[in-house]
C-alpha cells in the first residue's frame, strides 16, 4: 500500500512509521490546542511545496483508540527548509525523492514500477525494476535497496528514494 506509513506494528525507521506525535494533557470537560509535532519521516514527508494530506487518529495511554479524522481533513505541512534522502535534491510529492539527474515523472514512475513487481516479503531484500522515463521515453533499469527510505540507482547516473 503506497504511502501508508503508521500501521499496525510499524515503528520509526521501519516500513511505515509515525509522521507525527505528541504527548498531552487535557483536562475533563475541557478543550485545548495541542501542539504536533513532525518526526524525522515527517519532516521528510511534508518538506514538499505542496506538504501531505493525512488521516489522524488518537490513540490514547492504556485506553486505546478513541477517534480517527473519516470526519475531518488534516494537512501536514512544514515551515522549516526541506529535508531529502542522501542523494536526493527534490521532492515529487509526498513520500518521493528525486536526485539531481532525474526528472519527477520518472521518480514516480520508478516508485510505482517498484509497488507492482514486489511485495511485503520481498520488499525487505534488494529489487531491480525497470522504469520508463516521460522526458527520454527510454526504459531504465534501477537496482533498489532498503526499507525506508527505499534507494534506486541505475540508469544514467540516476537516484530515487521513496518510502515504501
Amino acid at each position: 500500500m503506497p504511502n501508508a506509513f503508521c500501521q499496525a506494528g510499524s515503528t520509526e525507521g521501519s516500513a511505515g512509521g509515525r509522521l507525527a506525535g505528541s504527548d498531552f494533557t487535557v483536562s475533563g470537560g475541557s478543550t485545548s490546542d495541542i501542539t504536533v509535532a513532525l518526526t524525522a519521516l515527517g519532516e521528510q514527508v511534508t518538506s514538499g511545496i505542496s506538504g501531505f494530506d493525512a488521516a489522524v487518529f488518537v490513540d490514547l495511554l492504556d485506553y486505546g483508540a478513541v477517534s480517527d479524522s473519516t470526519s475531518a481533513n488534516f494537512r501536514l505541512a512544514s515551515d522549516d527548509p526541506p529535508t531529502f534522502p542522501d542523494g536526493a535534491t527534490a521532492n515529487c510529492g509526498g513520500a518521493v525523492f528525486a536526485g539531481p539527474d532525474v526528472s519527477c515523472p520518472f521518480a514516480l514512475n520508478v516508485q510505482q514500477a517498484y509497488t507492482n513487481t514486489t511485495n511485503d516479503d520481498t520488499r525487505v531484500n534488494n529489487a531491480t525494476v525497470t522504469a520508463v522515463s516521460p522526458v527520454t521515453g527510454e526504459q531504465y533499469s534501477m537496482q533498489c535497496m532498503g526499507q525506508s527510505p527505499v534507494v534506486c540507482t541505475g540508469g544514467n547516473n540516476a537516484l530515487v528514494a521513496f518510502y515504501a
